[in-house]
């Protein structure tokens, strides 16, 4: 059974059990100095199900791509459907997530000095759930690399930002991809002239 660093099962079921997609950032000197950047991100596939969401010290943005789940603590209550989405501020304690169906959920945490402000701009669109799913992409692909740049990741970022002040950002996500791509390249000296499209999708 695979683990996921948010989300835990409160009882494992063998025949049942969910699928996590996770990966860890850590950010080069320019994301850092920028104030603000992603720590980790991931998707998951709850089948029905209680689960504990881990404490952790940074802001937490959690989407529900499609399904019914419940978020709760001994302070609050929320029901998030496809499409909704919540932050929940560091040191947040004692969260479960309930799912009263199969449900697909995205999340990320954010760090740094700004993440704050950041979070209480941002709300909840369509364009950011697309940009969320890119941002899994790339936050796992960054995980398997050496040396690899932070740059697409604060692209995209930035993105679900502006996408919620109305800005026509979302379809520029599989540039910034191929953007990345060449940037890490060029770090490790194995730039080409040209990259298949293959390669640009890998």
């Amino acid at each position: 059974m695979s683990k996921s660093m948010l989300l835990v099962p409160v009882q494992e079921d063998e025949l049942s059990q969910p699928l996590y997609v996770e990966g860890v950032h850590n950010p080069d000197e320019l994301a850092r100095a920028s104030g603000v950047w992603i720590a980790a991100a991931g998707s998951a596939m709850l089948p029905t199900g209680v689960y504990n969401v881990c404490d952790t010290e940074r802001w937490l943005w959690f989407a529900v791509e499609n399904g019914l789940v419940q978020l709760e603590n001994d302070e609050v209550s929320y029901t998030l459907r496809g499409g909704d989405c919540c932050m929940l501020p560091p040191a947040t304690r004692g969260v479960t997530v309930t799912a009263s169906q199969e449900a697909r959920v995205l999340w990320m945490t954010v760090d740094g000095g700004l993440s704050s402000a950041f979070l209480q701009r941002m709300g909840a669109l369509p364009s950011q759930l697309n940009l969320g799913r890119h941002i899994v992409q790339a936050i796992v692909r960054i995980a398997a690399a050496q040396d690899a740049s932070s740059a697409q990741l604060q692209q995209l970022l930035w993105a679900m930002l502006a996408s919620h002040s109305g800005q026509p950002v979302a379809m520029d996500a599989v540039l910034s991809h191929e953007i990345a791509r060449v940037v890490d390249a060029m770090r490790k000296n194995q730039y080409r002239d040209s990259f298949s499209l293959a390669e640009m999708a890998s």
